[in-house]
């Protein structure tokens, strides 16, 4: 090879090796063998903390079981169908709950209808339940009707719907199984589970006062040591596995497992709880980043939220093989790599798309009580 020719190919070795770009003091972007990468030094980020989470102490009360119940009972998006099963081992679906009349309506399939047993199943006193009666091609039952007339439809007086204190629900996926006892139920009920109890408390009760407000998804993040959660992360990934496989492992959990909803941008009102997530079966996109950082604290990866002007995903902590475009973020001399639980598939160290170029990212966040969010350009709090 003659000395021009040689000096073409280490020049070009050299320009596809390193492109650099200094935006500001405490920003760095630049492109290495084809990989997105950001420089942030964001001292006040600090570091994860570890700690695990224990219960109230307290048994839950009756009366907050049975306003727990009711909430699932009359909230169908936030509830597996067969939950009566769970709770009392009726084949019961619940469809709504009128408030004044204070009666839980349902339906059951009539293939699956046992007769007086699954009355009795459902109630203490059976004689109180309101069967419909069939006209023409449907159900009708006081002001309401059901066009499905293979099936029985009835009421019952809500007060008078058996609890199992003991139950456990349990959801199958191919890869696990995930059980959630009534009493952790409750936890999740009243918020006592998660970071941002506060914010969540107003979130159902009062979410008039929060539209139009950014959504802060830390704190619907479920503390480490929660025992449905911490139990489902210990199937999913082996004691040996290396952090980089755990956190693959969890990823391809929640983006092949966990079906997309029908909305996928929801109100705060409207976000799925990751117990909720995990008994539906499905989610939309704030809730997918919600529910792997959840598992993630389950774990000792440390992790990151990051936005971009519209959306939201994670970094995870780590040493993963990298194809070209890769994103890759260098935070206060760490290394964290996009995981996004928002896309189908998502292999940590590929290509994420156009979204996700090192120059359209712009805040970082730690889940935690009160947590702020970080500014990559000046690696200060925003806002």
């Amino acid at each position: 090879m003659d000395h021009a020719k040689r000096l073409r190919t280490i020049l070009s070795g050299l320009c596809g090796l390193l492109l650099l770009v200094i935006v500001t003091g405490s920003l760095l972007i630049y492109i290495t063998h084809g990989h997105n990468i950001l420089n942030v030094t964001a001292p006040l980020l600090g570091s994860r903390p570890y700690f695990s989470w224990g219960s109230t102490g307290d048994d839950p009360t009756p009366e907050e079981i049975r306003e727990t119940v009711l909430f699932h009972v009359s909230n169908m998006n936030f509830t597996p169908q067969n939950i009566l099963q769970f709770l009392n081992g009726s084949s019961g679906v619940p469809a709504f709950f009128n408030v004044e009349q204070n009666r839980l309506y349902c339906a059951i399939p009539r293939d699956s209808y046992e007769g007086v047993n699954d009355f009795n199943l459902l109630t203490d006193h059976p004689e109180f339940i309101e069967r419909a009666k069939r006209e023409d091609d449907r159900l009708v039952l006081g002001d309401y009707h059901l066009k499905d007339i293979h099936s029985v439809f009835f009421s019952l007086p809500v007060e008078d719907l058996r609890i199992d204190p003991e139950a456990v629900i349990e959801i199958n996926y191919p890869s696990a199984t995930y059980s959630l006892r009534l009493e952790d139920l409750v936890q999740y009920y009243f918020n006592r589970n998660m970071y941002g109890t506060f914010y969540l408390n107003q979130c159902r009760r009062d979410p008039d006062r929060l539209r139009g407000k950014p959504l802060p998804l830390p704190a619907f993040v479920v503390y480490p040591g929660e025992p449905s959660l911490e139990a489902l992360a210990a199937q999913l990934t082996g004691e040996d596995y290396s952090i980089e496989k755990r956190a693959q492992h969890f990823l391809d959990f929640v983006t092949r497992e966990i079906r997309p909803d029908q909305d996928m941008v929801k109100s705060c009102d409207q976000i799925k709880k990751v117990n909720e997530v995990l008994m539906t079966g499905s989610c939309g996109l704030q809730e997918a980043v919600i529910l792997y950082a959840s598992l993630l604290e389950q774990t000792e990866i440390d992790y990151l939220i990051v936005y971009t002007d519209d959306a939201a995903s994670i970094l995870v902590e780590g040493d993963y093989p990298l194809q070209r475009g890769a994103l890759v973020m260098h935070i206060n001399g760490k290394s964290y790599h996009l995981a996004d639980p928002t896309r189908r598939h998502f292999v940590i160290g590929q290509p994420a798309g156009p979204d996700w170029q090192a120059k359209n990212i712009r805040y970082i966040q730690r889940a935690g009580i009160n947590s702020k969010t970080f500014s990559v350009e000046t690696g200060e709090p925003s806002g």
